[in-house]
């Protein structure tokens, strides 16, 4: 669940930046993306928001861009393995009321595809988790 609320101002045409951090606690864990943090809200091409819809919830479903955030930040800084990662996002949608079968797409997206931006991660810094 989120101890805080997303807060961000826009940067250019793709980026926003935290102007607080994000808290997201699980039974286990507690994971902080600080402010200052920058994000793309989680890299969904524009054709796929007819289905899963855009990452603030305008139109079409719930906003899952805190959930996005969290993601974008655990597979840059390797704080978790990749799969941790992946599970930790359809928990945080579900948390934050998003369709179970939109959370669901949005996973096996990311489980499907999530493997090149995780390695490019991991080539910027050999010494994050794989």
């Amino acid at each position: 669940m989120f101890a805080t609320t997303l807060k961000t101002e826009y940067i250019d045409g793709k980026f926003w930046r935290l102007l607080d951090g994000l808290i997201y606690k699980t039974n286990t864990s507690e994971f902080t993306v600080p402010d200052g943090y920058v994000t793309d809200f989680g890299t969904i091409p524009r054709f796929f928001w007819r289905l899963v819809g855009p990452p603030t919830g305008c139109g079409n479903g719930a906003a899952y861009g805190p959930a996005a955030v969290l993601h974008d930040y655990l597979y840059e800084y390797g704080l978790t393995s990749r799969a941790v990662a992946d599970h930790i996002f359809y928990e945080a949608m579900l948390s934050l009321n998003v369709d179970r079968w939109r959370a669901w797409i949005m996973w096996k997206a990311v489980r499907l595809a999530g493997w090149y931006p995780w390695k490019r991660y991991r080539k910027k810094d050999p010494s994050k988790k794989v």
